[in-house]
């Protein structure tokens, strides 16, 4: 491939990885002012891989929505899309980034019937964040997440 040639799947590629980068560093800067519930912690890699680890509290009233199956919470990062942590079903946890496929607008938390729209151009996505519906090319990107002691842990 010649530098003045860039397939549209290469150059999302590289867009994601750039903003996850980005969003990754503002999780740890953010982790380390102290004035956050949440705690953000680990070695960035550049390539878009890593080990930094996202707790939230689930006594925290901020993640109340998490209590219920359906309810969803979007984690800020300055700067940054937020990613969506929702409760799928009982005490099975999912994380995703909100930031869509398609040209990466930001994703709205579920609606009453448990769809997620992209506002930009009506893409949707279910609780899993698995497509429902296009332009979008496929789902919304997955992270791990677990539950230890009523806290879970996104490993970004």
């Amino acid at each position: 491939m010649t530098e003045d040639t860039l397939s549209r799947r290469t150059f999302a590629t590289h867009s994601i990885k750039a903003v996850l980068s980005g969003s990754l560093l503002t999780l740890v800067l953010q982790g380390c002012s102290g004035g956050s519930e949440d705690t953000a912690t680990g070695p960035i890699d550049p390539t878009g891989t890593s080990d930094l680890t996202l707790t939230l509290d689930l006594n925290a009233p901020q993640y109340a929505a998490l209590k219920t199956v359906g309810g969803a919470v979007k984690v800020a990062a300055k700067g940054q899309l937020p990613l969506i942590v929702i409760q799928a079903s009982a005490g099975t946890y999912l994380a995703f980034s909100s930031q869509c496929p398609h040209e990466g607008c930001e994703v709205n938390l579920p609606n009453s019937k448990g769809v997620l729209v992209c506002p930009c151009h009506g893409s949707q996505f279910d609780l899993q964040g698995n497509k429902l519906k296009g332009p979008t090319p496929r789902g919304l990107a997955g992270f791990s997440i677990s539950l230890q002691e009523g806290k879970l842990e996104v490993t970004l």
